[in-house]
This record gives C-alpha cells, sequence and structure tokens, in this order.
C-alpha cells in the first residue's frame, strides 16, 4: 500500500491530540524517497533522525573489514541508535 505525504501528516496530526511524544520510522531501500518524506514532514513540532550518522566509527568497519561496504545495513550502528531513539523518546 502507497502511503501518501497528506495521509501520513493526517495520521501525525491525529497522534498529537492527546499531546504525548511519537516516534515513526521510516524506511525502505536505497532511493526510495525516505529522507524526502521525512524531510517533508519535519517543522517545529517534528525532529528528522535519519540513520545516515550512524555508521560505525572506521576503525571499527577497518578490524571488521567492512570499511568498503560502508552504508550496508550491517555497518550501522544499529544498537547506539536505538538507545538515542530511546533517550528521545523518554524526554
Amino acid at each position: 500500500m502507497r502511503v501518501m505525504t497528506a495521509d501520513i501528516a493526517h495520521l501525525l496530526a491525529a497522534a498529537r491530540a492527546d499531546g504525548r511524544r511519537r516516534v515513526l520510522g521510516i524506511v525502505g531501500g536505497p532511493g526510495a524517497g525516505k529522507s524526502t518524506l521525512a524531510a517533508s514532514l519535519a517543522g517545529p513540532e517534528v525532529a528528522v533522525v535519519g540513520m545516515d550518522g550512524w555508521h560505525l566509527a572506521n576503525s571499527v568497519l577497518d578490524r571488521l573489514g567492512r570499511r568498503e561496504r560502508k552504508g550496508a545495513p550491517d555497518t550501522f550502528d544499529a544498537a547506539g541508535y536505538v538507545a538515542f531513539l530511546a533517550r528521545a523518546r523518554s524526554r
């Protein structure tokens, strides 16, 4: 099912009605438009936290022999990203 930006904006507005903080995950393959969609939803009450800044350190990637694959799913610090989101959600 394809969801349009207006539909997501409506869902976000409805979710905000109770004043609680929400976390929305946007997933998809490379070039699918995730960043474009997220940017269209960003605003004073919406922060976008992309995964691009959550690569493992180059020294770790070198040790694992994966630096040349930087950007592949196994080169991200998924645990660090999840911990960050948990902290952000609890504030």
